[in-house]
């Protein structure tokens, strides 16, 4: 087996760790040591929810708002804490453990299934949430440094692929709601510098809806698919994905909400940048063993 991906899947671990620790660094912004968290962020998204995921949100809701500022400040500390671990050798495996937990409970506390529940998913704004892909990093890497490497690889492609997919289905499934953000300034408050862009871009969306949806579709296919193409052509397809993913995040995300002070995470762009960089390497391991189902299963 090739050494070099190995090595430079130790810088790829410690990257992961960097995130949660900036993540921790922005759960300290005023903002979101404030109700402001919750009101503005957090209830939001479980409007619609059945009533026992709604009761379990509310209480957990309640429960910050008894201390928005101590409890701001402890979020902020445990991610801080999973990225340190994360980042030191011998706790690595200790913190991705912590990791898996936490991002769970974040996707279903914090995130709301991404809105799967409630029919608020939209990737156009987010969805499936960062928590998701920060829980499928973590298994992936602790799958690594467990010394299951192939298994490790099988889960980064079949994460991508269906990350993609699922941007498809939500495509048919939640059509109205991604038209509608397609033609909404969801994407306000970008920088003064950007103003022209963001205007152009807007009209553009705005006026040929049908047409950008259709090429979210074909995009969003050959994204999917690329994890069976060749080596070269792959690699050529998850770095347009990536620029595609900055397009949504600057123009419907406004680069993760930064210049709101409500910015709770890296976003999804840096998260997927990571899992992409994971499966273009593909060709460090026997295909054969990929795609054998029988062997990933045992």
């Amino acid at each position: 087996m090739n050494q070099v991906w190995p090595n430079k899947f130790i810088i790829l671990i410690k990257i992961f760790a960097a995130f949660w620790i900036i993540d921790g660094l922005l759960q300290f912004q005023p903002n979101l040591l404030s109700s402001k968290f919750i009101n503005h962020l957090i209830k939001p998204l479980f409007v619609g929810d059945n009533h026992f995921i709604l009761s379990l949100s509310n209480f957990f809701n309640h429960l910050f708002l008894l201390n928005s500022v101590f409890f701001g400040l402890l979020i902020g500390l445990i991610q801080i804490a999973i990225g340190i671990l994360i980042w030191k050798p011998s706790f690595q495996k200790i913190g991705l453990r912590i990791s898996i937990f936490w991002s769970a409970f974040i996707w279903v506390f914090g995130q709301n299934f991404g809105g799967l529940i409630n029919h608020q998913f939209n990737y156009l704004t987010g969805a499936p949430g960062p928590a998701l892909i920060y829980l499928i990093l973590s298994c992936i890497f602790l799958l690594f440094l467990n010394n299951k490497k192939v298994k490790a690889l099988a889960l980064a492609n079949f994460a991508w692929l269906f990350f993609w997919l699922g941007q498809i289905i939500s495509l048919f499934i939640f059509n109205d709601s991604i038209r509608m953000t397609l033609k909404m300034r969801s994407y306000q408050n970008l920088p003064i510098k950007l103003s022209l862009i963001d205007h152009t871009f807007y009209n553009f969306t705005y006026l040929q809806t049908n047409f950008v949806f259709l090429i979210i579709l074909i995009f969003s296919l050959l994204f999917a698919f690329s994890i069976f193409f060749k080596p070269l052509l792959k690699k050529t397809l998850t770095y347009l994905a990536f620029l595609y993913l900055f397009i949504i995040f600057l123009f419907f995300q406004n680069f993760g909400a930064y210049s709101s002070g409500l910015m709770t995470d890296v976003g999804l762009l840096p998260l997927m940048i990571l899992l992409g960089i994971i499966i273009t390497d593909v060709r460090k391991f026997e295909i054969n063993r990929l795609i054998n189902f029988e062997k990933f299963l045992t």
